[in-house]
């Protein structure tokens, strides 16, 4: 009897598997690159970019944020879909708010335009895309760097002596 009760049973064929996965919505935001220069001299440019290439695929693009951290929770960029973007300190006197990387609207502000980076730029930047639907992020380091450094001794005594480098 249990033999019986085996054959009987039937297996979904492939053509049942295939409707049903017709069925199915593949949403995923991708985050296809993020440009970063590991190292900038200082005044050796007039500005850098830091891109964060995305696609929304079949993604609703309700709720769609740009966000870019500075140091792994400082937000110095942000960009609501809809408005114009915002920057915020250590970033916001270097940003150039107006720079579009893309005429997509969807896209348009994904990059941060930094006019004569300095120093106090060196760090590891992350952008997080976002919608309601999805979340991704991606992270890079930059190193903005001198190659003149001036010392200037600040202490007379033969005991102890301070530097200043600049």
């Amino acid at each position: 009897m249990a033999e019986n009760s085996r054959r009987k049973q039937k297996t979904p064929s492939l053509a049942a598997i295939d409707y049903c996965k017709q069925g199915e919505e593949s949403w995923q935001l991708i985050i296809k690159r993020i440009n970063i220069p590991p190292t900038v001299k200082l005044n050796d440019t007039d500005y850098i970019i830091l891109d964060c290439d995305y696609d929304l695929e079949n993604t609703s693009s309700t709720g769609l944020v740009v966000k870019w951290f500075f140091n792994t929770n400082q937000v110095i960029y942000q960009w609501i879909y809809g408005r114009y973007p915002l920057a915020d300190e250590p970033a916001a006197k270097y940003v150039d708010l107006t720079y579009k990387a893309s005429n997509d609207p969807y896209t348009e502000y994904r990059a941060i335009k930094l006019n004569k980076p300095g120093v106090d730029l060196t760090g590891i930047y992350t952008c997080v895309i976002s919608t309601y639907a999805d979340e991704r992020m991606a992270n890079a380091s930059m190193i903005v760097y001198s190659s003149r450094i001036s010392m200037v001794k600040s202490s007379q005594s033969s005991m102890l002596a301070s530097y200043l480098c600049f």
